[in-house]
């Protein structure tokens, strides 16, 4: 919703297959509107790191 808020649209299959791309380099899922990772105790601190990490990158995808 945010993406969409700034002007950064999901729409076209180009744009969906990127968000889908940076998404699973950092290991996060989509559910909805929501970005979403599963994680132990253990791998808590890395799993949050590489959820920032993913919305930090889809928020440098360029703008159509």
């Amino acid at each position: 919703t945010d993406l969409a808020m700034t002007g950064c649209g999901l729409e076209s299959p180009k744009r969906r297959s990127l968000l889908r791309m940076t998404l699973n380099g950092f290991g996060v899922q989509v559910d909805g509107n929501e970005l979403q990772v599963q994680a132990s105790s253990e791998q808590f601190p890395r799993r949050t790191h590489n959820l920032v990490q993913a919305i930090l990158a889809l928020g440098k995808l360029p703008y159509e």
